[in-house]
């Protein structure tokens, strides 16, 4: 998916309040980014840093579940051919391990950025869509508002579950 391709989905007879998007984040700074965004104040959901550097565990934190699985897996692909070929690309380049190795952490560096972006439009999209779910129950305000706050917000044992699996599949691995 190309980061900056426009995810307008704004229309007048469908308008999304600050209010909703802060009962699905559960407040915070993500419902202010998303409303700049759909103004057309901002071309881009903004970066996230925790997703960036929790990946999997933060789509998992925040009920992403299919996305954790996507991120658990591009993590771990990413990092493989860095590792299981390092003796050829070290031929192929030329480098010294210092040098592989500074090359490893900038590609590394360069998923978790991948990541961080990745976040927050499959965030918006699954806050968007949540939303126009919920509207059309036709619920009053307040009950409207609880529904959208339990679709949303976060799961903290899906998080620490992530940890565990993450602790098994490394003491497996070795």
């Amino acid at each position: 998916m190309n980061i900056s391709t426009p995810l307008k989905d704004v229309s007048e007879n469908d308008p999304i309040s600050l209010a909703e998007l802060n009962a699905f984040t559960g407040g915070g700074i993500y419902p202010q980014e998303w409303m700049k965004y759909r103004e057309g104040s901002s071309r881009h959901l903004g970066w996230n840093g925790w997703a960036a550097l929790y990946g999997a565990q933060w789509f998992f934190y925040r009920k992403l579940y299919i996305q954790g699985v996507l991120s658990a897996v591009v993590e771990q692909i990413s990092l493989s051919p860095i590792f299981l070929f390092s003796d050829f690309w070290k031929n192929l380049i030329g480098a010294e391990d210092a040098v592989f190795y500074l090359l490893g952490a900038g590609w590394l560096l360069t998923v978790r950025v991948f990541i961080g972006y990745w976040a927050n439009i499959a965030y918006y999209k699954k806050a968007v869509s949540v939303i126009r779910e919920v509207d059309l129950l036709n619920l009053d305000n307040e009950a409207h508002l609880r529904v959208i706050k339990h679709e949303g917000g976060i799961n903290f044992p899906a998080f620490l579950l992530m940890y565990a699996i993450y602790a098994i599949v490394i003491h497996f691995s070795r």
